[in-house]
């Protein structure tokens, strides 16, 4: 086994499409009232081809019916794209299926808040693919992460929704996931069997979605900057320092996002510190951090540089990875950026086990 194995291989060639994922969907009255478009921007998608800029905002897009979505973000209202064929934006459930949420997955507060929280979140489908892979290479885990190819994208998500609602194995690997938002990565591990112990978010609307979901499950609401670690154990129900298998975190994007100003002195960009600390004091066995790509282009590859020294001088073996989610089972063109560590004692422990197994 190489470190290269963490990464998954995608388990789809072609990617789901915007058609497969929302042409079944039917509007109530509500719906189709609050996602009407102001007359000037009746006029641009009018105006506008599928699969091309709206009016003169270049974050805008009406969104082409038999090509994936692009990256869904917060944004104007309106998620950054617009219906293929209605002239509207999207509902909620449309923006939820685009991101691999599963309709049974709850969203509180209203339309707009809903909207906010998905562009925030980790696409689960995504976060379930990567961690199978790295529990079966970790954790001598054995779970099937590709489904059949006769399967359609709504088939899939009711099949992740069943993965979730599995009674976990006492056994199960466990996690903490910071900066957890409304629980799209939460949800990818629960799908593949994980345990989770504590989430870590200081946004109320987030919370409150992730407490409709994820009743079970502790959660530090708050500044992650004023979390001790004794508390962060504690909360956890953790003895001690090393207990806990994989700590897990998506830190504020926006200074790094090709979509925003990238501002080098954005404090957001310094929230890695914070997840690096509670790394040191917790010492998992393994830790996955997700982004946006614009950290490794043009001038944001400084601070990618310094995170990365600091995640090794912790005490990790660590690489990245670029992932595109379409190949994942998400019907969006969306590239993340991975950053898997592994505590340089348990890898060499793994490497061990591997080199037994291989004999």
């Amino acid at each position: 086994m190489t470190f290269d194995d963490l990464c998954p291989q995608a388990l789809q060639n072609s990617s789901f499409t915007v058609r497969v994922a929302i042409s079944d969907i039917c509007l109530a009255e509500e719906d189709i009232r609050i996602t009407q478009l102001t007359p000037l921007y009746r006029k641009y998608w009018h105006e506008t081809s599928q699969g091309k800029i709206i009016g003169k905002l270049n974050q805008n897009l009406r969104l082409a019916f038999d090509k994936p979505s692009k990256t869904l973000r917060r944004a104007e209202g309106n998620g950054g794209v617009y219906h293929p064929t209605e002239c509207r934006s999207l509902s909620s459930k449309e923006l939820a299926r685009l991101q691999s949420f599963p309709d049974k997955f709850l969203f509180a507060n209203g339309r707009k808040n809903a909207k906010d929280v998905i562009g925030n979140s980790v696409p689960p489908g995504l976060m379930r693919a990567l961690v199978i892979n790295i529990e079966n290479k970790l954790f001598a885990r054995h779970i099937q992460a590709s489904f059949p190819k006769s399967m359609s994208y709504l088939e899939i998500l009711e099949a992740t929704w069943q993965e979730h609602l599995t009674p976990k194995d006492k056994n199960a690997p466990t996690v903490i996931s910071t900066f957890a938002g409304c629980g799209g990565s939460s949800l990818g591990y629960s799908m593949a069997g994980f345990k989770e112990l504590l989430v870590v978010e200081w946004n109320d609307n987030a919370v409150e979605t992730f407490k409709l979901n994820f009743p079970d499950i502790s959660i530090y609401h708050g500044d992650i900057i004023k979390l001790p670690i004794k508390e962060c154990m504690n909360l956890a129900e953790l003895t001690k320092p090393g207990e806990l298998d994989v700590l897990d975190g998506s830190p504020p994007c926006q200074g790094f996002s090709l979509a925003g100003k990238r501002q080098m002195k954005d404090t957001r960009n310094q929230l890695f510190h914070e997840f690096a600390r509670l790394l040191r004091g917790l010492q998992p066995k393994a830790f996955i951090i997700e982004n946006v790509s614009g950290m490794v282009k043009g001038k944001m590859k400084l601070i990618f540089a310094d995170i990365l020294r600091e995640l090794k001088a912790s005490g990790y073996e660590v690489k990245c990875w670029l992932l595109n989610v379409k190949y994942f089972y998400v019907p969006q063109n969306r590239e993340r950026l991975f950053f898997i560590g592994v505590r340089q004692d348990y890898w060499q422990e793994c490497l061990e086990k591997d080199s037994l197994t291989s004999l």
